[in-house]
C-alpha cells in the first residue's frame, strides 16, 4: 500500500509538470527565442521525476503479493461435489469443456454462469 501511495505522488507530480503553464512559454515558437532559465527549471524537474520514476520502480519488484488458502483434501474448486453429492450436469458440463480445450481448431472458449 506504500509502494502504491509513492508511485501515485510520482504520477502527480509528472502531471503536475505535464500541465504547468510556464510550459507553453519554454517552447520556440511562441517567441522569437526561447525562455533558456525557464527550460532549465522545466528540465531540472523532469529529470527528478525520472529519478523518482527509477526509484519507484526498483521499489516494486515484489517475491510474492499473496498467498493462496490452503485446502484440506475435501474441499476442491474443480470437484463437482457438494457434500457428497455427485452432480451429473457438472460432470458432463466439465467433460466437454475438457473436450472442448483439447480441440486444436478451438479459438475462444467461453464459459458462464454462477462460481
Amino acid at each position: 500500500m506504500n509502494w502504491l501511495q509513492k508511485v501515485d505522488e510520482v504520477i502527480e507530480k509528472a502531471n503536475q509538470l505535464q500541465n504547468d503553464p510556464r510550459r507553453t512559454n519554454a517552447r520556440c515558437s511562441r517567441w522569437p527565442f526561447p525562455n533558456l532559465v525557464l527550460r532549465h527549471q522545466l528540465s531540472r524537474k523532469a529529470t527528478k521525476i525520472v529519478k523518482d520514476v527509477v526509484h519507484v520502480q526498483g521499489k516494486g519488484t515484489f517475491d510474492r503479493i499473496g498467498y493462496l488458502p490452503i485446502l484440506d483434501g475435501e474441499t476442491s474448486s474443480s470437484s463437482a461435489t457438494r457434500g457428497g453429492e455427485n452432480y451429473e450436469t457438472r460432470e458432463t458440463l466439465k467433460e466437454n469443456i475438457m473436450k472442448a480445450l483439447a480441440h486444436n481448431n478451438s479459438c475462444n472458449i467461453g464459459v458462464y454462469g454462477l462460481g
